[in-house]
């Protein structure tokens, strides 16, 4: 170590106090302290400078070259160490607080930048890890201070669906940590097949299993037709191929006979039907039906055409009557049903009318015939129906309830009734003959009315004005 001389001057000299020296501390009255008792080394025992000056000295309190600091001790702990250098994390000394000090401030080494030893889960980032954040949860991004991944067996929320830590693409969690299902293009344990498309003509179905002949969809380019079934009498046979003439099987409904061969002249012609005719229980050329029977009520007439409204036979179940024309105002409606009362048609000869409705009090009964005002009988649309022509007593003869205003006097009830609302005439609004103090001026008759009968108020007793 390469030393600078230096001379602490205190008034003319050195001067040399007793007392503390020797301890290493800088105290009043002394030129240095090197925490000795010895001389010859720059301080003497007396702890004062040697001629020409003291010696460079780590402790002396002064702050020399090559020293970081010096506090006047010989310390360690204080911020100073005993060499004379800043005690601080990094400078390669393990000081009092700290737990490592490799000399760097580096964070990804065995010692971080905070001198404390570096563990999993302390939230720093350090000593080889990929990620700290400083918890325990296997479901977050950080799983043991290594990056979370698919396959690493803890499944990542929010991420993934599964994580099973394993490659195998087929048990139910893909690679891709996704849960297996159908269309996803990877047969898993449940799966016949998994074609990854929605096509569900192709091998393989849309519910990933594989297609057979009987499974109610048609296997483009392998079945003609598929419709479920085992059946080889209907439109398609148990093979998956269409039904045609010369298969073997007799289609039932179009076929009378069908026995494998294109031979016309055999027991069965080669367009599988037999010639018998309307009745044979074969649907044949021109024919619309054919059940083998004579009944004319059921879903095929003996004609072999089928039933419909208006052709003169009731359609057992379907129809309430059929009398063979399009009349709608007969006992049959042209749509074959019986008609009735509210079914909004009249009924030739038994109606008087039919709004198509149950209310009793329109212009039309729920019996379908017309009530007439004076009959006695009363119905709707009436107020009233007394069954004479009086219009001085409860009901008028429009079949209407005596009131005030209708310009007749109800017997009883009213003194006269002028049949307007008019209360400066003889008669009032409320059908009572105008008198002085009634509170309404009788034209021609009164100068005023005051509504009582006293004197001196400005209207006298006889509805004059006075003076």
């Amino acid at each position: 170590m390469r030393w600078s001389w230096l001379v602490l001057v205190l008034g003319s000299g050195c001067v040399g106090v007793h007392g503390a020296c020797g301890d290493g501390m800088l105290d009043p009255g002394e030129s240095c302290d090197d925490g000795n008792l010895v001389d010859g080394d720059g301080c003497s025992r007396t702890c004062s400078c040697a001629s020409p000056g003291c010696m460079p000295a780590c402790g002396n309190g002064i702050l020399e070259v090559e020293e970081g600091c010096d506090d006047g001790n010989l310390r360690d702990g204080d911020g100073c160490s005993r060499t004379c250098a800043l005690e601080s994390c990094g400078n390669g000394i393990v000081d009092p607080g700290e737990e490592c000090d490799d000399g760097n401030t580096a964070n990804d080494d065995g010692c971080p930048n905070n001198c404390r030893t570096c563990g999993c889960g302390d939230g720093e980032l350090c000593g080889g890890e990929e990620c700290d954040d400083g918890n325990a949860d296997s479901a977050d991004g950080c799983i043991g201070c290594r990056a979370a991944r698919c396959g690493d067996g803890f499944v990542r929320a929010g991420v993934e669906e599964c994580d099973d830590g394993n490659t195998d693409d087929a048990d139910g969690c893909d690679n891709d940590c996704m849960l297996g299902r159908c269309g996803d293009g990877i047969v898993n344990d449940a799966e016949e097949c998994d074609d990854a498309n929605m096509v569900n003509s192709d091998g393989c179905k849309n519910d990933c299993t594989l297609a057979f002949c009987g499974d109610g969809v048609r296997h483009e380019g392998i079945e003609e037709c598929d419709d479920g079934n085992a059946s080889s009498t209907d439109a398609c046979t148990r093979f998956c191929l269409t039904a045609v003439c010369g298969d073997g099987f007799v289609h039932a409904g179009v076929e009378y006979c069908d026995d494998g061969n294109t031979d016309d002249d055999d027991a069965c012609p080669n367009n599988c039907t037999s010639g018998g005719g309307c009745g044979d229980g074969v649907t044949g050329r021109g024919e619309e039906c054919d059940d083998g029977n004579v009944s004319n009520l059921d879903d095929c007439l003996n004609s072999c055409v089928a039933p419909t409204c208006g052709d003169g036979f009731r359609w057992a179940g379907h129809e309430e009557c059929d009398d063979g024309n399009t009349d709608d105002r007969d006992a049959c409606r042209d749509d074959c049903t019986m008609a009735r009362c509210g079914d909004g048609v009249v009924w030739t000869g038994v109606e008087a009318c039919d709004d198509g409705n149950t209310d009793d009090f329109d212009a039309c009964p729920n019996s379908c015939t017309h009530i007439e005002c004076g009959s006695g009988v009363g119905g709707p649309g009436l107020e009233c129906d007394d069954g004479n022509s009086d219009n001085t007593d409860d009901c008028l003869n429009t079949c209407l309830l005596a009131r005030c205003g209708d310009g007749f006097v109800h017997a009883g009830h009213e003194a006269c009734d002028d049949g307007n609302t008019d209360d400066s005439d003889l008669c009032l609004s409320t059908c009572v003959y105008a008198s002085c103090g009634d509170g309404f001026v009788l034209m021609g008759y009164e100068q005023c009315d005051d509504g009582n009968t006293a004197d001196g108020d400005g209207c006298s007793a006889t509805c004059m004005i006075e003076p």
